[in-house]
């Protein structure tokens, strides 16, 4: 295949000028479109950390205020409900709901074991020697010392080494 020849007098050459002018003029306006936006994010940024700072500095001068009117008391007696009526057995409903908790929780697991003799700091026997230590290896099958011999002479008669210092004697 051949390169690709594109004829100078057409409108779509790379290497035009008209054609490299409107290349810097669309990256001109996309850098200076990207400027604006970068600006907007940041005046948005900058607004919305005013207004978060604003509103923590009302909500502690609120709160501030709103603890000393609490301070003050209000003379309502506490058997009302938030909705104003008057609950004669809230006591009875505190207390009937206190066991079902407690009922709930697990009891927390007791300290170590101690003996008589305090705090164990070893290990017990029973942890020395678990279960599956407590089998014997096998022993390998005896050896004879006949079978041994044997073994040594025909080791020794196949050796190269023994070979060539006999030839050699």
């Amino acid at each position: 295949m051949g390169k690709l020849n594109i004829a100078h007098h057409k409108s779509y050459h790379p290497y035009r000028r008209d054609n490299i002018e409107r290349v810097r003029r669309d990256e001109e306006d996309a850098r200076l479109k990207d400027a604006a936006e970068e600006g907007r994010m940041l005046l948005a940024d900058s607004e919305a950390r005013i207004e978060l700072l604003r509103q923590r500095a009302g909500a502690r001068a609120a709160g501030s205020a709103r603890a000393e009117r609490e301070s003050v008391p209000a003379g309502r007696p506490s058997s009302l409900a938030s909705g104003g009526h008057i609950n004669l057995f809230e006591h009875l409903e505190r207390q009937q709901h206190l066991p079902d908790v407690r009922s709930t929780r697990r009891p927390a697991p007791g300290p170590a074991p101690e003996t008589d003799k305090g705090i164990p700091l070893a290990p017990s026997a029973k942890d020395l020697a678990p279960w599956y230590s407590g089998r014997k290896p096998a022993a390998g099958p005896s050896v004879d010392e006949d079978r041994q011999l044997r073994d040594l002479a025909r080791k020794s008669v196949s050796d190269p080494l023994t070979s060539i210092n006999h030839h050699l004697a």
